[in-house]
């Protein structure tokens, strides 16, 4: 339980309102989309809104989720934005 909160305060501070899956899901489709069709601004915007839901999440991800998370598509905002 510590390090869940430790977790929530490093990536975003204490969240007014917390955040599901479904968030995350809905941001992490957005990016791939948005990687798909060459568009920048969506996909960094995308990428950036996952982030912050992330911190705010009522509860822990899966390991597939996850996964989902840090996968190349996701990473490519370093090779989209440089």
């Amino acid at each position: 339980m510590i390090v869940w909160l430790f977790a929530t305060i490093a990536l975003g501070g204490v969240c007014e309102t917390p955040t599901t899956t479904d968030d995350i899901v809905r941001h992490l489709l957005a990016a791939e989309d948005a990687y798909k069709a060459l568009e920048v601004e969506a996909f960094t915007q995308s990428v950036d809104e996952s982030r912050l839901v992330l911190g705010c999440l009522d509860s822990p991800i899966s390991t597939d989720m996850a996964a989902w998370y840090h996968r190349p598509a996701h990473r490519a905002r370093r090779e989209l934005v440089s």
